[in-house]
């Protein structure tokens, strides 16, 4: 008898990883049926990304692959964290981010992540970074946590 264990936030459950691999390998079909006829690659992967990706938010997304919890009862400062570590698992990084404290980040990624987008699944050909420096606020240094994030692999 198999037991469920217990969800390990921030990481890719099993079944999340077989639910975005499932969309990648649709992605990858999609891309080759245009490239064969006669389709550039890039304007293949953006027509896919563009009309053919599941609509969802974000935060969907992070509750799908398992790396938050559906439900706010866990502590503010793991939920931060688990949500930054989940967005780097779908290929999200956070710039600008010392100028804000960890609430005023908790309230901006919960605002952009309830904002419905096209879920491409993580793959080597793009990277998507949320930048929080904003031109109208001061953005003094409050921590040295830009340091700290996850930031993508090198290619």
């Amino acid at each position: 008898m198999k037991t469920k264990s217990k969800p390990k936030y921030g990481v890719v459950s099993e079944e999340g990883r077989q639910w975005m691999s499932d969309i990648l390998a649709e992605r990858q079909q999609f891309v080759s049926v245009l490239v064969h006829g006669g389709w550039d690659r890039v304007e293949a992967m953006l027509k896919w990304d563009q009309e053919r990706s599941p609509r969802m938010t974000q935060g969907e997304a992070l509750q799908r692959i398992g790396c938050i919890p559906t439900h706010r009862r866990a502590r503010r400062d793991l939920r931060l964290k688990w949500m930054i570590e989940g967005l780097a698992q779908i290929n999200v990084y956070l710039v600008g981010t010392n100028h804000l404290t960890d609430d005023q980040l908790m309230r901006r990624l919960e605002m952009v992540l309830s904002d419905e987008v096209n879920f491409i699944p993580p793959n080597d050909d793009m990277s998507e970074f949320i930048d929080f420096s904003a031109r109208d606020e001061d953005t003094t240094p409050v921590c040295d946590r830009d340091s700290t994030l996850p930031k993508p692999p090198p290619r």
